[in-house]
């Protein structure tokens, strides 16, 4: 599933406001990179100065724990978002998104400072000492404003949400692009196996050379070419999210041998995957 460029634009536009609104950097945890294409790469990580600092500290891996794996588990006993603060002392509002019973995404407006330990729905266990100089120049989050802020964070979620549902319909309104969902979808879920065009082909009930017209017509691509461009949004999504080393992000995304992996990221970015995740963490 594709959102058009028009639509990707009117997203960012959408988390550029929320910012604005709230004085406060907005972060997307895209768990089916449905959004990976449409929206800038720093959308997707926590690159705040503070952050860079505590994730370069003894206590990094905390932070991975508590985002994701802590989070995502607990996500549906807060449907309606919560206040949380990490080992760090930093707080962030988060605020989860469903779509038929999946969690897709998960949005996050911080880091910030707030006095009220009352308002605090969870909080890790501090680490034993962080030495945060940029602490003192984030927002300190006003009591009075904090029910307006998380409203806002559930409507940014509600709008992108609906983008996503909207591009999923405009595709099945149209032949053509009912196939290039169930095209894109398919490659969504299996990009990660050893997959063929003829397995595409006996979901779709047509023949092999059949097929290979309908992707082309549907999706202006090859499947070769679709597929090793999902294999790649993936490895970039654990490359940016995960601190796996680059040999099991190869295998996760479909591409386990090295050399092939490195020369397909390669061509398809310009450098190398370790290079690309290190440009983006500084």
């Amino acid at each position: 599933m594709r959102l058009d460029w028009s639509m990707a634009d009117d997203l960012e536009k959408a988390l550029a406001l929320t910012e604005r609104t709230l004085r406060l950097p907005i972060v997307v945890h895209d768990l089916e990179h449905a959004l990976w294409h449409a929206l800038p790469a720093d959308r997707f990580r926590h690159h705040q100065p503070v952050c860079r600092a505590v994730k370069a500290g003894p206590d990094a891996e905390r932070c991975v724990a508590f985002e994701c794996h802590d989070l995502r588990a607990e996500a549906r006993r807060w449907p309606r978002g919560r206040v949380q603060r990490c080992h760090a002392g930093l707080v962030e509002l988060v605020q989860p998104v469903f779509e038929a019973g999946r969690l897709i995404l998960m949005l996050f407006a911080g880091p910030a400072r707030m006095g009220a330990e009352d308002l605090i729905d969870v909080a890790d266990e501090p680490s034993a000492a962080v030495d945060l100089t940029g602490r003192h120049q984030l927002r300190t989050l006003d009591p009075t404003e904090l029910a307006g802020a998380r409203e806002h964070l559930r409507q940014l979620g509600a709008r992108l949400r609906c983008a996503l549902r909207d591009a999923a319909d405009a595709g099945v309104g149209h032949g053509g692009a009912s196939r290039r969902v169930q095209v894109e979808r398919w490659l969504e879920h299996h990009h990660a196996e050893r997959v063929t065009l003829h397995d595409l082909a006996r979901v779709l009930g047509v023949g092999t050379e059949r097929c290979r017209h309908v992707v082309r017509e549907a999706c202006g691509a090859s499947f070769s070419t679709l597929l090793r461009g999902a294999r790649i949004r993936a490895a970039c999504a654990l490359l940016l999210n995960t601190d796996l080393s680059v040999h099991d992000v190869a295998r996760r995304s479909g591409i386990p041998d090295p050399s092939g992996f490195s020369r397909a990221f390669r061509e398809a970015t310009g450098t190398s995957p370790a290079r690309w995740r290190k440009a983006r963490q500084a």
